[in-house]
């Protein structure tokens, strides 16, 4: 609760003391592998486990821009990752919050293509396996996460724009297993629609 007390205020502090605020919403299609040590719990599987399903991710976002080259994003978001445990397979429901700096290339701030570096802290809704016969992850999921992520993006219009995400989290997905510190690491890629409500309004 302390830390989604804090990201409203870094936003409306944002609010206050940015040169443009806009806001909108945003829609992505992702994929989610592991980055994982399962083979000490005799699991067959190679270093990183490929994605099995494709997840999705609905969100809001606040842009901050500070000059005509930088600006700060407030995105928090709804996200469901389709995540490949060999068995389970599931689908992990999250709500993240992601705080980042939306660096423009073409020093014309909201037209063109811009680099977004951010963080993130996500806190674990629910999971769902995809066939009931297979084995319960659940007593083993952490309640959150927390990673980096990197996106490239392109401003289409003032109304409209793209960006493909990659995120990898810095914290295990899953508890430990039998006194096991298990790396159990998301690699995840996004794909997003975003619209600028303000400029529809």
């Amino acid at each position: 609760m302390k830390k989604i007390i804090l990201f409203i205020l870094l936003s409306l502090g944002m609010t206050l003391y940015s040169q443009e605020t806009k806001y909108g919403i945003s829609a992505a299609i992702s994929v989610t592998g592991i980055d994982n040590d399962f083979r000490t719990l005799g699991v067959y599987t190679t270093d990183i486990t490929a994605p099995k399903g494709v997840g999705y991710s609905l969100s809001g976002f606040y842009d901050f821009q500070l000059n005509s080259s930088l600006g700060l994003i407030g995105n928090i978001s709804l996200d469901k990752r389709a995540v490949n445990f060999q068995e389970p397979r599931v689908l992990l429901s999250y709500l993240k919050l992601n705080p980042a700096l939306k660096i423009d290339t073409n020093k014309n701030y909201g037209s063109g293509f811009y680099i977004k570096p951010g963080v993130y802290y996500a806190m674990l809704l629910s999971s769902k396996k995809k066939k009931q016969t297979e084995a319960d992850i659940n007593e083993y999921l952490k309640n959150s996460l927390y990673g980096v992520n990197l996106g490239l993006g392109v401003d289409l219009s003032k109304r409209i724009g793209i960006e493909l995400i990659f995120d990898y989290s810095l914290s295990n997905s899953l508890k430990e297993i039998d006194n096991h510190k298990i790396k159990s690491k998301f690699l995840s890629g996004y794909f997003s629609l975003l619209l600028n409500i303000d400029e529809f309004i």
